[in-house]
């Protein structure tokens, strides 16, 4: 595809060099941009994903000890995402490992798809100690189906001496989830070093090596840009300033160069970017730990003044910039956020779909600040005889589709009746109307017309190809 045909006139060390440039260009590489040889990448985010007390943290902290046991590490809940890095000898090469810890807290499951990639090697640690490892199992699986594009996971079960008969439907879980590639039984809090790192070092080793994106060869002018953002003191750039790193670094070319770069850094963790444009002016590259600090502010503080979602950019501005640390509690304590820059954390929010503006007010609606109490218009749509249903059975259905549909479909949206699980639509003055609701995995809508009888199957036949778009988007099966 693509292809010169002219190239086949060319001598086969010619045809190869053509290929060769070819290949660069799409791991983000610039051909002859500088007389240095390429190198492999030889770094890799590992991402530990699973609930809360699963023991994502503990198992982290003995890597980075050579599996020694640690007496300290943080025992409550992860706040947001944690970053640490490893270095490890595998075969003979010297690979770098990023590792993110992901708090298993419900509300951080719709901030994965911000930052779950696919070339990455994912985690789930699973607390066996429950006994519903298969159902977490597959509720994990399905969440990577949908956001990391099948990349390959390693499953743990942990804290195998509080429950030494458990295991899991392996059969069942490669047919969901093809990309597992392999399952570990394990526990942290009492295996001794070698045994820890004979079960699981060893293992995560092998995963390590296995992953190709070590092997992608990258220009010593792109690893000199990837050096200077991850020790940049500015929390975030804008795209000329970054322009500006590859130039001085020595990569040339065209801005889909410069882009693509970017796309290679954000598999790695090195740093986050967000543009809804193709001009490289329009991209924002944000320092992980600076955006995930944020998003912990808004969601974990308890803020008085939110209701149905609805929250002021200035409290949004206030809670970012509070110094008070009993009273805000936040991932990074020295990130600082000025007032210009909330526009930055709250475009985020909307790229993803997880917010919208609200037009003429200075406010933000922020769908996972809803209750989750259903309010009465859930009730007296089901109860309307009148009313029209569609029922949507999801094999997994994150609370993403629901929250999606709330933004995209704003203007119709009814800010008085909105939960975490649903909320209600008013279709204008046509008198058409609907409440989408979610049940675990059932999608339910129910519609009603008031003018027209004929008008509930057209709203709901709009309802369900919006819906549908949103499953195509995320990879959902119904």
């Amino acid at each position: 595809e693509g292809v010169n045909m002219s190239i086949f006139d060319k001598s086969q060390e010619e045809i190869l060099q053509w290929f060769k440039e070819r290949k660069q260009k799409e791991l983000a590489l610039e051909p002859n941009a500088v007389d240095e040889e390429d190198q492999p990448l030889n770094e890799l985010k590992v991402v530990f994903l699973g609930d809360g007390e699963a023991g994502k943290t503990h198992t982290i902290a003995r890597l980075l000890n050579d599996g020694a046991q640690v007496s300290k590490f943080r025992s409550v809940s992860t706040p947001g995402i944690v970053i640490e890095d490893k270095e490890y000898t595998i075969g003979d090469r010297q690979v770098k490992v990023h590792y993110w810890d992901f708090g298993g807290q419900e509300i951080l499951h719709s901030m994965h798809r911000m930052f779950l990639t696919d070339r990455t090697l994912y985690v789930v640690v699973l607390n066996v100690r429950e006994g519903n490892q298969d159902d977490r199992a597959r509720y994990w699986l399905h969440n990577l189906r949908s956001f990391a594009g099948g990349a390959p996971v390693l499953l743990v079960l942990n804290k195998m001496d509080m429950n030494k008969n458990a295991s899991v439907n392996e059969t069942d879980l490669r047919k969901l989830y093809p990309g597992l590639t392999k399952i570990v039984k394990l526990s942290t809090l009492t295996y001794n070093q070698a045994k820890f790192q004979s079960e699981f070092i060893d293992v995560l080793k092998e995963q390590v090596g296995a992953m190709e994106i070590l092997d992608a060869p990258l220009i010593a002018a792109g690893k000199r840009v990837k050096e200077k953002l991850q020790n940049m003191e500015d929390n975030y750039i804008k795209g000329d300033i970054f322009r500006q790193y590859c130039n001085e670094c020595g990569v040339q070319g065209s801005d889909n160069v410069r882009r693509d770069l970017l796309d290679v850094f954000g598999n790695l963790g090195v740093s986050f970017c967000y543009s809804d444009s193709m001009d490289l002016e329009d991209h924002v590259v944000l320092k992980p730990s600076w955006i995930t600090n944020a998003i912990y502010i808004i969601l974990f503080n308890k803020v008085e003044s939110v209701k149905n979602g609805m929250v002021s950019h200035d409290t949004i501005y206030r809670m970012l910039t509070s110094k008070d640390m009993e009273k805000v509690r936040r991932t990074v304590t020295d990130a600082t956020y000025k007032r210009d820059e909330v526009d930055y954390v709250l475009k985020v929010f909307r790229k993803f779909r997880l917010s919208f503006r609200v037009e003429d007010e200075d406010m933000e609606f922020m769908p996972m600040l809803c209750d989750a109490d259903a309010t009465a218009a859930s009730a007296e749509y089901e109860d309307d005889p009148n009313a029209l249903e569609f029922r949507m059975h999801y094999e997994y259905l994150p609370n993403n589709v629901i929250h999606r549909l709330m933004v995209e479909r704003r203007a119709e949206l009814d800010q008085n009746n909105v939960w975490l699980f649903g909320a209600r639509f008013v279709c204008g003055e046509t008198g058409r109307s609907a409440v989408v609701k979610t049940e675990g995995n059932l999608l339910r809508i129910l519609v009603r017309a008031e003018k027209d009888p004929r008008d509930p199957q057209r709203y709901l036949d709009e309802l369900k190809d919006n819906l549908e778009r949103i499953n195509a988007i995320m990879g959902l099966t119904v």
